[in-house]
Formats: C-alpha cells, sequence, structure tokens
C-alpha cells in the first residue's frame, strides 16, 4: 500500500492542510519556519508506528501522523478553522482523487512541468535572501538537507501540477455551460471548490475510515 508522503516544503505543507488544532508553544527564540520543520521531522519518526493508519483509499495509506502534522501545521500558522481528524483526512483523499482522475484524463505533469517547477524554486532561494532564510530555518526543524528539501518537493510536484490542470479542465467546462468567462473566474474559489467536491463525492465512498 503507498503511504501519502506530506509535503516538506512549507508553503505545500501550507497548501495541503486544510486544517487546525490547538496551537503548541514554540521553543524558545524558535521561528516559525523551523517550529513546521520540527513537526515535519516529528511526522518522519512516527509515519512507521504501530497503529498509525488514519484512512485507507484503495492503495493509498493516510497515517494519523500525517494528519497530526498538517493540524499543527495551520495552528502555527495562525489560520484559525477548526476541523475535526476525517475533515482532514477527506481534504488528504480529495487530493489523491484529483491526481488519479488528472491522469485518467491525460493530464499527468510532464517532466518538462517538473523540472521548470523546481528550477523555479531554487532560482527563488538563490536570489531571494528571505526565501533561502525561511527554507533553511524549514531544513534545519526538519533535519532535512537542502538536496533532501528538493527531493521532498519534487515527489510533491507532480500531483500539485496536475491538480492544476484539472482544475483548469473542469473549470473551463463549467464555465462554457455557465457561458462565463473563464479568465474572470479560474481564481473563483467556490467555483473551484463545487467542482473537486462533486469529484470527491463520487469517490468517497470508497475510503474506509479509522478515525472518527
Amino acid at each position: 500500500m503507498k503511504k501519502q508522503m506530506i509535503a516538506g516544503g512549507l508553503i505545500l505543507g501550507l497548501l495541503l492542510s486544510g486544517c487546525s488544532a490547538k496551537q503548541e508553544k514554540p521553543l524558545e527564540n524558535e521561528t516559525i519556519h523551523h517550529q513546521i520543520g520540527r513537526y515535519c521531522q516529528e511526522e518522519r519518526r512516527k509515519a512507521d508506528g504501530p497503529n498509525n493508519v488514519a484512512a485507507a483509499y484503495g492503495d493509498h495509506v493516510i497515517s494519523k501522523s500525517q494528519v497530526e502534522y498538517l493540524q499543527k501545521v495551520r495552528a502555527a500558522a495562525e489560520q484559525p478553522t477548526m476541523v475535526t481528524e476525517r475533515q482532514v483526512v477527506d481534504e488528504i483523499v480529495g487530493n489523491i482523487i484529483a491526481q488519479e482522475e488528472a491522469e485518467r484524463l491525460g493530464l499527468s505533469a510532464t517532466q518538462k512541468e517538473i523540472d521548470e517547477m523546481i528550477e523555479n524554486e531554487k532560482s527563488v532561494y538563490a536570489q531571494y535572501p528571505e526565501a533561502k532564510k525561511m527554507v533553511d530555518e524549514f531544513c534545519a526543524g526538519a533535519g532535512m538537507t537542502l538536496e533532501m528539501y528538493y527531493d521532498n518537493l519534487l515527489e510533491q510536484f507532480p500531483g500539485l501540477i496536475s491538480r492544476g490542470k484539472l482544475r483548469r479542465y473542469y473549470g473551463e467546462q463549467w464555465c462554457e455551460k455557465q457561458k462565463l468567462p473563464w479568465e474572470e473566474h479560474q481564481h473563483d474559489r467556490a467555483v473551484l471548490e463545487a467542482i473537486e467536491n462533486q469529484l470527491i463525492a463520487e469517490h468517497i465512498v470508497d475510503v474506509v475510515y479509522y478515525v472518527d
């Protein structure tokens, strides 16, 4: 079975979180980026522990430690929305479903797209001191080298790109039916969430939950 990997990168971790928990106090003089990195390291240590399964979808396994990690990330970022573990699982599964649908429709990320995205990340790191500081603090907290950080991003980018292409594919279809210009609605969160929720609803019955 496939264990769903968390996003090691700070930005990707925040994008995937969609959850919140009681905020833990950082260590003395600890930055938020180091704090989130530390949570990532803790998740990796727990990943293969006993009784760590939160849910299963097909051959994918979502771990309890991953759910906990994503809750801590959102809390550390002071994003206040409170949700249940099951809602966290649903969001993770939703990402899996979207990626599988993208692959079915021939919308998978190309190697060129992946290479361009990782090169952009490296360029930002090299050119912007504040971005470099954030990544370095995250890596220090996570116990990662910079190479490990980029390797982790490479695992996340295919899904991120595929889901973006799927969102555009269905979004353009929806706008065409509604006689609305896609260019004006491509960032309309309500429209995009409605499209994704319909897709997820068709598959969510296949999820086996081990959390409430």
